[in-house]
């Protein structure tokens, strides 16, 4: 697959997270439940910072931003706790522009699956990478039900 930098021209198949997708692909072929391999966007977390001079900032996960939220020792934990819940409950959708920056970031396999791609990103791709990049988004598209099945339970 060659280098680590995405290139249009492929599909942007020389990610790291395509690397991800075949090996956890390779690995599912033992047939063996006990090996899996876990990622890190499996789950989307959020993130609470808190710095030595009590100011609370919050990441969402797709946010390249540390929203300062407050700080401790001024507010006190229970009206930081408040403010961090109602910042949750916006969802991503509360930061929409990070939200769509974040997708625009993603490889064109991924974004094939999730539907934010521009057709003519599709063009781009050469003729002899349009399998590779049909795979990975196949790949991608089974992982993200794999995890809607994992947190339905």
């Amino acid at each position: 697959m060659g280098g680590e930098i995405a290139d249009p021209n492929n599909g942007g198949v020389n990610t790291l997270f395509a690397k991800f997708l075949l090996m956890e692909e390779r690995m599912q072929k033992t047939g063996d439940e006990r090996i899996q391999f876990v990622g890190k966007r499996d789950r989307k977390p959020t993130y609470v910072f808190l710095d030595n001079t009590g100011d609370i900032r919050y990441c969402a996960w797709f946010s390249r931003d540390r929203k300062l939220i407050g700080n401790a020792l001024k507010e006190g934990f229970p009206l930081i706790r408040r403010k961090l819940v109602a910042e949750e409950r916006k969802g991503v959708l509360g930061d929409e522009e990070g939200f769509v920056e974040a997708l625009n970031d993603m490889p064109l396999w991924a974004r094939l699956w999730e539907g934010n791609y521009d057709i003519e990103e599709c063009k781009e791709v050469s003729t002899r990478y349009v399998s590779r990049v049909e795979h990975l988004d196949d790949l991608y598209k089974r992982r993200l039900q794999r995890q809607e099945a994992l947190v339905s339970r």
